[in-house]
């Protein structure tokens, strides 16, 4: 996971992540917290 272009104030280490295909997803910085929960909540 990192955090998107748009909300990033230093694009740097997110970018090479993603370059390097180490990211299955790219969220903005509000939406990672939800996301993060999501998949830790037992159902």
């Amino acid at each position: 996971m990192a955090q998107d272009e748009k909300t990033c104030i230093v694009f740097g280490m997110p970018k090479e992540a993603i370059n390097l295909g180490a990211v299955m997803k790219i969220l903005p910085l509000n939406e990672i917290v939800n996301d993060i929960v999501k998949h830790l909540t037992v159902k």
